[in-house]
């Protein structure tokens, strides 16, 4: 076996590799959607019905639900909001840690990531007497925080590390040039990172928008998320609506995965600038 041979069985071999993983992570996706658009019935049939006429029924019964829909209108108004804040305040944050030197620099770095490594159940007494205590219970406000203060950990050691691949002679000949600091990292600096920005973005709206756990304990209708709703809805005394759960799931997958489409093009874009630029 000659070498083009080995090197084109090799390639054949990681494309089969790649199809394989792309079917095993897409599948499941693949089957809430069909299962949505089936009849009761056909849900339920064994062997699974492959061919069937559509039916929108079930993502009907969601639409006319009032209460799905300001749950969705919830998730949407809380992920972004904890996308802005965590990305405005993990880019600062990760600027001033990749930048200075100040006492306790990598014991409070540290520390940041062991806040993400608690289970959040351990701060729910404490939380909810607290959210009680300044009447801020089932309120965005709370959720944001909260989302906020378990996400931000991670996102500033993601945003420190775009930062660190950032040479720091660049800011200097900039500074040279007659620019402040603050004028550099809006000017020089952010331009380069566009990438971490993005890939942020993008980490902390996901964990945002399908976060289940803090929505469930601390929220009953006001500010009530699409997963805490659809869990509610779902389940009845008869049983699973695997039909309207596979519409919701349809439906709360279907903005994180637009936005997450729209911003790769950016991100694909910011890594191109970023490589011709350094």
């Amino acid at each position: 076996m000659n070498f083009w041979t080995k090197k084109a069985l090799t390639a054949w071999g990681l494309n089969l590799l790649f199809v394989l993983v792309f079917i095993w992570i897409l599948f499941p996706i693949f089957w809430i959607m069909l299962t949505s658009l089936k009849t009761r019935i056909e849900t339920f049939s064994i062997p699974p019905v492959w061919w069937f006429t559509p039916t929108f029924e079930h993502y009907k019964i969601l639409f006319t639900i009032s209460t799905f829909l300001k749950s969705f209108a919830n998730s949407a108004i809380i992920a972004l909001l904890s996308t802005v804040i965590i990305v405005f305040f993990s880019t600062l944050t990760g600027y001033a840690y990749s930048r200075f030197d100040f006492p306790w620099k990598r014991a409070s770095a540290f520390f940041l990531l062991a806040v993400r490594m608690f289970p959040p159940v351990v701060i729910v007494p404490s939380m909810f007497g607290i959210s009680r205590w300044f009447k801020i219970y089932d309120n965005h406000f709370l959720i944001v925080l909260l989302y906020s203060s378990f996400t931000i950990s991670f996102s500033v050691w993601m945003m420190k590390a775009f930062f660190d691949g950032v040479s720091i002679e660049l800011e200097e000949a900039a500074m040279v040039d007659g620019y402040a600091r603050m004028k550099a990292f809006r000017k020089v600096v952010l331009p380069l990172v566009a990438p971490g920005l993005v890939a942020t973005s993008i980490f902390t709206f996901i964990l945002s928008w399908n976060e289940f756990f803090f929505a469930f304990m601390f929220t009953s209708e006001k500010a009530k998320t699409a997963p805490v709703e659809l869990v509610a809805i779902v389940l009845k005394e008869t049983g699973v609506e695997w039909g309207i759960m596979s519409a919701g799931a349809s439906l709360v997958m279907l903005p994180a995965l637009i936005f997450s489409w729209v911003i790769q093009k950016h991100l694909v874009k910011g890594l191109a600038v970023g490589s011709i630029k350094g």
